[in-house]
């Protein structure tokens, strides 16, 4: 059995959630500082 495919990005705006991809620790930075400063749920996909 293996792991299913699951799009937690698209998962996440079906809920209502800001989302967001950083793909470079700076990105990620900033993303998490504007979430920070931002009410609301948000989800930053980190690609590594």
């Amino acid at each position: 059995m293996s792991r299913p495919d699951i799009d937690f990005c698209a998962l996440a705006q079906g809920m209502g959630l800001e989302v967001m991809r950083a793909t470079a620790a700076e990105e990620f930075n900033d993303q998490f500082a504007y979430c920070m400063a931002n009410k609301g749920p948000h989800l930053i996909e980190a690609i590594i």
